[in-house]
């Protein structure tokens, strides 16, 4: 896919996006399930996510049919949705989190999630959040987002986690 000289937009997310943003996220996360069933075995994977895809689906709708839709944004070009980012801000501590967040695999390192993070902290420091914090794996297939957050100026503190089947 080619931009054709189109450039990107961000907008609030709609109800008329369920279907797009469901799609990106499940093809987006394939290639970092294939990465964790690769690196915990098949038997010890299905431990840990035995169905990541109506998992993933499920957050998703607890996200977009609930008001934290008010909290969702998309990313668009020729009115084709190629991204989402979810974000959660506590005014009280003045922190912010990104959240689920994903760009079709088409449309990978074009720019996409670096305009999405933008406005998102954009939005943050317009509600005097004064930190933001994101996740994300330390493994290989992670390498893109870990790229993206630190282009966008996160600074990491590696974190892991361990399973073992019992």
């Amino acid at each position: 896919m080619s931009l054709n000289n189109s450039k990107p937009t961000v907008r609030p997310y709609t109800s008329a996006d369920w279907r797009a943003v469901r799609d990106i996220c499940i093809a987006a996360f394939a290639p970092i399930h294939d990465g964790f069933e690769r690196a915990l075995g098949r038997e010890l994977y299905l431990l840990v996510y035995p169905n990541w895809k109506a998992s993933n689906e499920s957050y998703l709708h607890s996200l977009c049919d609930t008001d934290e839709c008010q909290r969702i944004l998309v990313a668009e070009i020729n009115s084709t949705v190629v991204g989402f980012i979810h974000f959660e801000l506590q005014l009280d501590k003045a922190s912010g989190r990104l959240g689920l967040n994903a760009v079709h695999p088409s449309w990978q390192r074009r720019g996409i999630a670096s305009l999405m993070y933008s406005r998102v902290l954009e939005i943050l420091r317009e509600n005097g959040i004064k930190l933001v914090q994101v996740g994300t794996g330390g493994d290989e297939a992670h390498f893109p987002a870990r790229r993206a957050y630190e282009k966008s100026g996160f600074s990491p503190i590696p974190v892991i986690h361990y399973y073992k089947k019992l």
